[in-house]
């Protein structure tokens, strides 16, 4: 082997030489590190690709809080305008938690426990933890936030929301209900009209630093608000209803007290009141009781008032006539097993006097010639057994058995209000038919809506729901139920100047094993002026002390009655034939209107070819009609019927002397009458015709009849 091919031979064995223990080292440490880069670079295409959407997500939740924008609830409006219930706009306060160490938090809590007014534990409670929303106080108070806001506590802010706030206070807060804290309807008309009052809820968007210091806020769903609605309410005579009921029920110490008050014919609620009531701005200090609408949700047994529905069934039916006489067993009847007495102990009554005098045996003897089948029917056809479809949540449809279940006894208590329980609406809807010739009208309580753009739109145009019976059986109905008021047990309810027609009902409460001897419900229904009704109403007291009967209910229906058909500017009965006429000069009288003159019209006949007419003999009435028919305006002084006029007949006044009658309980003996003293001298003025007064008036008070 030459010397070239030994060096080639010697390089080969040096480029084969074996690993050593640093060169496996090295080789691991380069692969490792290849590995490493591999793995992040996929690391990082996952976070900046595939999962970046979603980390960027959880980034945001640490500086970035989205709150729910509650709409602006749309305002409650009574029938006139006049807003009931309205949204405002107030200010929350809320923390971030996460911003607060352990001491802070401890330091913090006490000021603004103080400031809330509220116990420190709470406050230490919600700033505690590493949340990065919680509410300290929801809408609170302006001195609230003010005080909060003086503290300058970093991770502390206010953001606006909306509340409810309800001006009126405690008028209609049955009716109107109330909004909970997260802006929800929570009672009456605010949780039945939920949908269409509380709008559409926005949004908005709050950033924080790192420091969890704000550092920006904006609104990125701006909220749409809702309908506002129109009640039939009216708060005139929902204030009249509220302060008489309450001042009623006080007096009386009853436990509770019911009004209602609806317009006849269409069946809008003028006025819906419960006592005790509550304010629905702090609805949490009144216990459920008080904040429950007792006028669909609770259920009585009527009593007597419950008599319309059988004698309009049975004068509807033929069974009887008003002047028929009535055997009411001297005050008691047995019935299977059951011995049903009367409040007085009657022998023979007409069946007029049998419901002016609430007898319950006679009732129950028509109750007997119906027979259970009919009678059924018609408790049926006047609503009862079923909800009146008013617009208010939790509406009872009362307790009516089915007929085949009723018994003997069943069958004749029914006839006077008892085993049947009702709820008030129910009973003044039924009441109310006998207002509108016959027919059923479905409570309304709401007028209409609007939007943003202020235009109303009408609810359902009223209807009624059936007839239940004819235009003659209702008028005879309102003839007796006149009696009622005018020689019965309703006498209480007579008001000046408007005929009532309505009924008393006095009922023993329902209890375990039978009825209390101590406590009753005392009631009155009805409707006035009896024959051009505009206001038919509704008064219960749960258990007054001492007078329980129908009568004191009767009271407070005429106080409230009268003052709202005063407020509406109804005119009383004798205004229908005149309002105003003129004293001197003497002239032709003033008339309301052609129809309303027709009275007068029809007096004038009466009249002398000059001077006054004769009125001697006659009634209040009959006498106005006659001298305003002349052109003169009397004085009236007294009760009853004419027992001396001046000017005598044919004889003219003298400017600036009034016209006088003097009234006596009955009419004078025929024969030539003594003329009265020479007349009070007077200044020439309007003279307005004095209304109709009770028995029970004051005295010098003069009453037409």
């Amino acid at each position: 082997m030459n010397p070239a091919e030994a060096h080639q031979a010697r390089q080969g064995r040096q480029e084969v030489r074996p690993l050593t223990r640093v060169r496996v080292r090295l080789l691991l440490l380069g692969l490792s590190t290849s590995l490493a880069v591999a793995a992040v670079a996929s690391r990082l295409s996952y976070l900046t690709i595939i999962a970046k959407e979603e980390y960027e997500s959880r980034g945001l939740v640490q500086y970035q809080q989205r709150l729910k924008l509650d709409a602006r609830r749309g305002t409650i409006h009574d029938r006139n305008g006049s807003a009931l219930a309205e949204s405002v706009e107030v200010d929350s306060l809320y923390a971030v938690p996460s911003a607060f160490t352990a001491e802070r938090a401890q330091d913090a809590a006490g000021a603004i426990a103080r400031c809330l007014e509220i116990p420190r534990r709470r406050v230490l409670t919600r700033l505690q933890g590493e949340k990065g929303f919680v509410w300290l106080e929801r809408k609170a108070s302006p001195e609230a936030v003010r005080c909060v806001e003086a503290l300058n506590v970093s991770g502390v802010h206010s953001v606006e929301e909306s509340r409810r706030f309800y001006p009126k206070r405690r008028l209609a807060s049955q009716v109107l209900g109330y909004v909970g804290v997260d802006n929800a309807g929570m009672g009456g008309v605010e949780y039945a009209l939920e949908e269409r009052i509380k709008g559409e809820p926005g949004s908005r968007v709050i950033w924080s630093d790192a420091l969890k210091r704000r550092a920006g806020t904006r609104v990125e769903k701006r909220p749409v608000p809702g309908e506002s609605v129109y009640l039939t309410l009216d708060e005139n005579l929902q204030f009249i209803a509220e302060t008489e009921l309450s001042a009623a029920v006080r007096e009386s110490r009853s436990r509770s007290g019911i009004a209602i008050v609806m317009r006849p014919s269409t069946g809008e609620l003028l006025a819906m009141a419960s006592f005790p009531s509550f304010n629905p701005n702090r609805f949490g200090d009144a216990p459920e009781s008080h904040r429950r609408n007792r006028s669909v949700t609770d259920v009585y047994e009527p009593g007597s008032t419950f008599k319309i529905v059988a004698a309009a069934a049975a004068l509807e039916e033929g069974v009887t006539t008003e002047d028929e006489r009535i055997d009411c067993g001297q005050g008691g009847i047995q019935i299977a097993d059951r011995y049903i007495r009367d409040h007085k102990q009657f022998d023979v009554l007409t069946f007029r006097d049998v419901v002016s005098r609430s007898s319950n045996v006679g009732m129950i003897r028509i109750g007997q010639r119906l027979g259970k089948s009919r009678l059924e029917a018609y408790v049926r056809a006047f609503g009862f057994g079923e909800p009146t479809g008013v617009e208010l949540p939790a509406e009872s449809r009362g307790i009516l058995s089915p007929g085949e279940r009723w018994g003997p006894v069943t069958s004749a208590s029914i006839t006077f209000g008892q085993e049947v329980s009702v709820t008030p609406l129910q009973m003044v809807a039924a009441a109310n038919v006998m207002a509108t010739s016959g027919y059923l009208m479905r409570p309304r309580l709401v007028l209409g809506f609007s939007g943003s753009d202020g235009a109303l739109v009408p609810a359902l145009s009223p209807e009624p729901t059936r007839r239940v019976v004819s235009e003659e059986t209702a008028r005879r109905m309102t003839s007796i139920l006149i009696e009622v008021v005018e020689e019965g047990t309703g006498k209480t309810a007579a008001l000046r100047g408007f005929r009532v027609a309505g009924k008393t009902g006095t009922a023993q409460k329902a209890v375990p094993g039978g009825y209390s001897k101590t406590d009753f419900i005392a009631s009155f229904v009805g409707f006035a002026p009896a024959h051009r009704p505009e206001l038919t109403a509704l008064v219960i007291l749960d258990s007054p002390e001492g007078d329980h009967s129908g009568s004191r209910a009767a009271a407070v229906f005429a106080r409230i009655v009268e003052r709202s058909l005063v407020h509406l500017g109804v005119p009383r009965d004798e205004e229908e034939v005149v309002r105003f006429a003129k004293v001197w000069p003497q002239t032709k009288p003033i008339l309301l209107s052609e129809a309303s003159g027709t009275a007068v019209r029809e007096a004038a006949r009466w009249a002398p070819a000059g001077g006054a007419p004769d009125v001697l003999g006659l009634s209040a009435r009959d006498a106005l009609a006659r001298f305003v028919a002349s052109g003169l305006v009397p004085v009236m002084e007294g009760t009853g019927f004419v027992t001396g006029q001046s000017p005598a007949v044919g004889e003219w006044l003298e400017p600036g002397i009034e016209a006088h009658l003097i009234l006596g309980p009955s009419p004078p003996a025929p024969g030539p009458s003594a003329p009265l003293a020479p007349p009070r001298g007077a200044r020439p003025e309007m003279i307005r015709v004095a209304g109709v007064l009770s028995p029970a008036n004051r005295e010098g008070s003069q009453e037409l009849r």
